[in-house]
């Protein structure tokens, strides 16, 4: 980031901002993550960067989730989904659309959860194979807030099969190995 902006790039310096904001929150690491988003935010919107634009907004609700906060996590992750589907930015409205299912799950509203995998689906269109482990996931998620335990197994695994499909390395199995 810092190189982009050294040669007067800030959009493109608050775009990797926005990456770097991703791999904190994943990390857990919000005190770090949320003053970066909130620059890339700000530097985004004016430049019409809408697609770092809308992902750094799915960064921030992630953020609202990591601390507890669910409703404003679907609060923010509604429109940012809507957003991302008006300008036909699919990969961004199924991420959108899968985070916003964790949230409704964890504000109490399964039936918004499966509305938002629904959504999820009907973006990916094609490409749904390749989402199918986060939207198990979520699906665990739901099952879990039921007490649907079986069900919640049965999502779970799914998950991990779909993502070693994918050729994505499960931390559990990631763990095993050190």
């Amino acid at each position: 980031r810092g190189a982009f902006e050294r040669t007067g790039n800030l959009t493109q310096g608050a775009g990797g901002g926005t990456n770097r904001g991703e791999v904190l929150v994943s990390q857990g690491r919000l005190e770090e993550a949320e003053p970066i988003l909130r620059d890339a935010v700000r530097i985004l919107g004016p430049a019409n960067a809408l697609d770092e634009l809308i992902f750094a907004g799915i960064q921030q609700a992630r953020c609202d989730l990591a601390r507890g906060d669910a409703a404003a996590a679907v609060a923010a992750l509604g429109p940012v989904m809507e957003q991302a589907l008006s300008f036909r930015l699919r990969h961004l409205a199924v991420e959108a659309s899968i985070h916003l299912g964790s949230a409704h799950v964890r504000s109490g509203d399964p039936a918004g959860a499966r509305e938002a995998l629904s959504r999820a689906e009907a973006a990916a269109g094609d490409l749904v194979v390749h989402y199918q482990a986060p939207m198990m996931r979520v699906r665990a998620e739901v099952a879990v807030a039921q007490d649907r335990l079986d069900d919640a197994v049965s999502f779970a695994t799914a998950g991990l099969e779909a993502a070693r499909a994918e050729g994505i390395e499960c931390a559990t199995e990631a763990a095993g190995r050190h």
